[in-house]
């Protein structure tokens, strides 16, 4: 459009100026229409300022439009910049996340080093404790035939109920583990043992000791359990008394463990070996 109203205003000045040339250059014309073309040349004129004024506004229109259509594409670049950097510096805080290496909040100074190791060390020692704990704690409220308790238990009922214990102490009698000098029947709950493994047949054994106390007097059971025996059973067991040193015998089954060890497998040569040793009195 703007093209086409150029061309037309430069055809419709060109033609005005031709039309001016050919009326000042005919002299014949110049003396007999000079009314005429006066009056036309003027109209001429006006037109042809007309369409010059026409034809700048034109061109300003032009301008201006090219200058928003660079304006616009201009803050169309700015936004698609700030856009794209904005994208890229999300990019790069959700990489630090996902990569531990990136992120300056996991590196830790001397002093924080020191604290973490202190409280893993704590951490630790705590958890070992309560591991053994439980596991001593486990053990006494779930005995075995070589727990302490068991054996104590087992060998304090056949003590009170052997007529020589009772005629030798009086009854009734009672038993209690060590004696600390007080009369408290919680300070005397502690059973004193000794676990080892024999060097003959390499069977786990226990040795207990306790207190018994009747009218009469007071004396010590010793007792031992290995775990090649049955439940119940007891290597030894033996009551002595505080006052003379006497030794009570209720099972001493020693002879028969060690003629079992020498004679084998084999029953004839335990046999031969319990008559040779005496025996083992249960």
């Amino acid at each position: 459009m703007l093209r086409s109203s150029r061309a037309a205003l430069t055809s419709t000045a060109r033609a005005t100026s031709r039309q001016v040339s050919s009326s000042t250059t005919n002299p014949t014309l110049l003396s007999g229409r000079s009314s005429t073309s006066s009056s036309s040349s003027s109209s001429l004129l006006s037109k042809y300022n007309r369409y010059s004024i026409h034809l700048s506004i034109h061109r300003n229109a032009n301008a201006n439009a090219n200058a928003n259509t660079n304006t616009n594409a201009n803050h169309i670049r700015a936004l698609s910049s700030s856009s794209s950097s904005n994208t890229n510096k999300n990019s790069n805080k959700t990489d630090s996340q996902k990569d531990p290496s990136n992120n300056d909040a996991l590196v830790l100074t001397p002093g924080q080093k020191v604290v973490a190791g202190t409280r893993l060390t704590l951490y630790a020692s705590a958890f070992l404790f309560g591991s053994f704990c439980l596991y001593y704690i486990a053990k006494e409220l779930i005995p075995t035939k070589l727990s302490p308790n068991s054996i104590f238990s087992t060998a304090s009922s056949q003590v009170t109920n052997n007529p020589l214990v009772q005629r030798r102490f009086g009854s009734p009698i009672k038993c209690y583990g060590r004696d600390h000098g007080g009369h408290r029947e919680g300070r005397r709950n502690f059973i004193e043992h000794t676990e080892y493994t024999d060097a003959d047949d390499g069977s786990s054994r226990v040795r207990v000791r306790f207190n018994v106390e009747g009218k009469f007097g007071a004396a010590f059971v010793f007792c031992e359990v290995s775990s090649k025996m049955k439940s119940g059973e007891f290597v030894y067991l033996l009551v002595q008394d505080k006052r003379n040193g006497h030794v009570i015998t209720l099972v001493d089954n020693r002879s028969r463990i060690l003629a079992e060890r020498m004679g084998g497998g084999s029953e004839a040569g335990q046999a031969a070996f319990g008559n040779l040793l005496g025996g083992g009195k249960n």
